[in-house]
Formats: C-alpha cells, sequence, structure tokens
C-alpha cells in the first residue's frame, strides 16, 4: 500500500536557476523530503546516471506507461 498522503512542494524555474541545488538542500536537512525523478525519452547525458537525474526509456516504453496511466502528467 503506499501513502498517498503528504504534501507536494514544486519547485519551478529557469534553466540554470539553482533548481537541482535548492533541492539537494532540502532533501539533507529533512529526510523525509524525496524528489521526484522524471521519465524521458532522450539520450542520457555523460554526466548523468539513470534512475537518479532521469529515467531513460524509449519511445515505445513511453508510450506504454501512457497508456497505462502510469504518469501524473507528461509532455
Amino acid at each position: 500500500m503506499i501513502d498517498k498522503n503528504g504534501t507536494l512542494l514544486v519547485i519551478s524555474a529557469p534553466s540554470g536557476t539553482g533548481k537541482t541545488t535548492i533541492v539537494k538542500q532540502l532533501m539533507r536537512q529533512n529526510k523525509n523530503i524525496k524528489a521526484s525523478v522524471s521519465y524521458t525519452t532522450r539520450n542520457m547525458r555523460p554526466n548523468e546516471t539513470n534512475g537518479l537525474d532521469y529515467v531513460f526509456v524509449t519511445e515505445k516504453t513511453f508510450e506504454s506507461m501512457i497508456v497505462q496511466n502510469m504518469f501524473l502528467e507528461f509532455a
């Protein structure tokens, strides 16, 4: 069973403004704060880790996940 109670905090800003830095600091200060990991169909960049920065999947897998309603939102 998944506990669906809690507070959703969205950190949103343009690229390069320090969102990742803020999220990492919040997570260090409070172990109850967790970050979501986005799914993407793009190729992994050299400095990225699958499952940490993004979850990298094929377009076919992504489309299948959409059909199965596995995402809260997607673009």
